[in-house]
């Protein structure tokens, strides 16, 4: 996998969105020594370029607008622009033009004009330049199908063993929200060609998607606009081993396959599931797509983040009420889409994200509120919802910005529409990240007049048991949010929205 290139996905904020990146990288080091800024440039693109040894003056100037006759394509092979290795190839490219709009020319060209080593070392040149450039894609939210408040407590909850503590397990058909504003799909490729739109998850590793023979009894398998896999596909093949998840949400299980996947232009051959047997997934994604660490791969072989070499990934998280476009970029940043200092703080644990959240704070107008029983940590999700902090601390923050009491029944906190204009910033520090969660973002229409608070209880917590803290949907709108594989480490800046 070539190094550090960036790659971006739109996601398309088909109801809610959030965050922007900007500029500078300073490290928030919990007791630990500044790690190295990654060597990328605030555009995300490599800060130096290899020099070139042979002239290039006469090489043709390709912009993006410009389509070469075939007399101008031979002359970039040609002298005085003769070189002697890819790494030359791709410096004159970089350093002589911009080619988005020959690509497939130049490829053709090369194919039917380029004899032997050349023909290799140009189609070289060709793969690393194309790999060099950013690749854009929607990726959206999913406005059609209600999961409802209490059910996504319950799976928050459910996928990292904590304890639910909702008063009436059963009252599940209360709902208040439409939470499929709250997570974000993409499209993926997996085989040849075969395109599915995939929920991403930094909660879980594995990659799956559903199969054509797939049965469910709520209809997950079933629902309206889903893809299915087409095992025919001769590029894939199947291991003869079966897999079984378990989500907060449901269960998953089905065949493992092996084959070639790619997300936003990045590409690995990995074992991925095909479904057989869904349920608690009745929503209009094709499948899953995790971006956690291998070690909590239920399929072997199966992690997408490292086995393509990916060093980071950068989220932009739209919000509903200004109805912009989400988005994801890999190896690099997007600085239109944050303001500020982008600070980190160090990954505790190579299971989920997980950090340590010693010394952070909540302040709300004069008042501050301290994080207590941090030694279980926290995670930083994409495949949650809400924003799930402690029991008491949770009712002291909604306290704090005008919410009503808990419910029990629903699990979160009915809070007035019209604080969304109203309310006061939440401000979340640690060390040196501060991030404002703003009334417009934690206010939560539920999707039938009413609203409730993006954050809440996450349960009861024991030693052991699981985070403390899961930083879902509601903060990573409000902070862009850089998950630096490669420097094992989390990046939070303010998320800029329109």
């Amino acid at each position: 996998m070539p190094a550090a290139s960036p790659r971006i996905e739109e996601l398309r904020g088909g109801s809610k969105s959030s965050g922007t990146p900007r500029r500078n990288e300073s490290e928030t080091s919990q007791g630990s020594s500044a790690r190295p800024s990654p060597s990328v440039s605030s555009g995300g693109t490599p800060t130096s370029t290899p020099s070139v040894n042979a002239s290039t003056s006469a090489s043709p100037s390709l912009d993006d607008a410009n389509t070469l006759t075939d007399a101008e394509l031979r002359s970039l092979f040609a002298p005085p622009n003769t070189v002697r290795s890819v790494r030359e190839l791709v410096a004159l490219v970089r350093d002589k033009m911009r080619f988005k709009a020959n690509q497939t020319r130049l490829g053709e060209f090369i194919k039917s004009h380029c004899k032997n080593r050349m023909k290799i070392l140009a189609l070289a040149f060709l793969a690393a330049a194309i790999a060099d450039a950013q690749l854009v894609q929607p990726l959206w939210r999913d406005p059609a199908k209600k999961l409802g408040p209490q059910n996504a407590i319950k799976n928050a909850r459910s996928r990292f063993n904590l304890t639910i503590a909702l008063a009436d397990d059963s009252k599940r058909s209360v709902s208040l929200t439409d939470f499929v504003d709250e997570y974000y799909t993409t499209s993926a490729t997996i085989g040849k060609g075969q395109t599915f739109n995939f929920d991403l998850d930094t909660g879980s590793s594995d990659v799956w998607v559903r199969g054509a023979s797939c049965t469910s009894s709520d209809g997950s398998c079933g629902a309206s606009g889903q893809s299915t896999f087409k095992t025919s596909d001769t590029t894939v093949k199947k291991t003869g081993s079966t897999w079984t998840t378990t989500y907060g949400s449901g269960e998953v299980s089905g065949n493992v396959y092996s084959g070639t996947v790619a997300l936003a232009g990045v590409s690995a051959k990995i074992n991925f599931g095909v479904t057989t047997s869904e349920t608690g997934f009745n929503f209009n994604a094709d499948g899953l797509w995790g971006l956690a660490y291998s070690s909590i791969n239920e399929i072997s072989g199966g992690n997408f983040v490292s086995t393509s070499g990916i060093a980071n990934m950068s989220f932009y998280f739209s919000n509903s009420a200004d109805n912009d476009f989400g988005e994801l970029t890999i190896n690099g940043l997007d600085t239109t889409k944050f303001s500020g200092t982008l600070n980190y703080v160090s990954i505790s644990s190579k299971t989920y994200y997980q950090f340590n959240p010693k010394g952070a704070t909540f302040t709300v107008g004069s008042k501050s509120i301290a994080f207590t029983n941090t030694g279980n940590g926290a995670i930083a999700d994409t495949g949650t919802s809400l924003f799930l902090i402690p029991n008491a601390m949770s009712d002291t923050l909604n306290a704090a910005i005008g919410s009503d009491s808990y419910s029990s029944s629903d699990g979160v906190y009915p809070i007035a529409c019209s604080k969304a204009t109203s309310g006061p910033n939440i401000v979340f520090k640690l060390g040196a990240v501060t991030i404002t969660i703003p009334p417009s973002i934690y206010v939560v229409s539920d999707g039938n007049g009413g609203c409730f608070s993006g954050i809440s209880q996450i349960g009861e917590v024991s030693s052991g048991s699981g985070p403390a803290y899961i930083f879902g949907d509601t903060f990573l709108r409000a902070a862009y949010t850089v998950f630096d594989v490669k420097n094992s480490r989390i990046g939070f800046a303010q998320a800029i929205h329109p």
